[in-house]
């Protein structure tokens, strides 16, 4: 990277293209672990938006001239890493697993759209 708005921004890009892709693999794996149908419904909306972003990134992507690429996110990884070993060391109950999805769910949530901000702000100064 050479510190430069523009590098800056390919490297965001990158970093949630990578969040993406793992979220869309995610997503329809927490949808078949909750208990709860409107949640499972959630996730599962929540699933195809997601793989619509992976689109839009690759269209992003083409429009700037570089190839996709994913630099691992390091956040999005440890929020899914989170979730899991709290259901693997915990073994929650339905009622407690459903809630602990939800939980996660809006932290990727959260992540997604500072990624997004901060990428719109980027864009205005590469």
């Amino acid at each position: 990277m050479t510190g430069s708005a523009r590098a800056l921004f390919e490297n965001e890009l990158k970093d949630t293209y990578d969040a993406e892709i793992r979220l869309v693999d995610s997503l329809k794996e927490m949808a078949g672990r909750v208990n709860d149908a409107d949640l499972r419904r959630g996730f599962e909306r929540h699933h195809d938006q997601t793989k619509r972003q992976v689109e839009r990134l690759e269209k992003v992507f083409r429009t700037i001239g570089v190839d996709p690429e994913r630099e691992e996110c390091e956040g999005v990884k440890g929020l899914i890493k989170e979730f899991d070993t709290f259901v693997k060391e915990e073994q929650p109950t339905d009622d407690v697993l459903d809630v602990s999805a939800s939980a996660a769910g809006l932290k990727t949530e959260h992540y997604e759209i500072c990624s997004y901000t901060s990428l719109i702000n980027l864009a205005y100064r590469a």
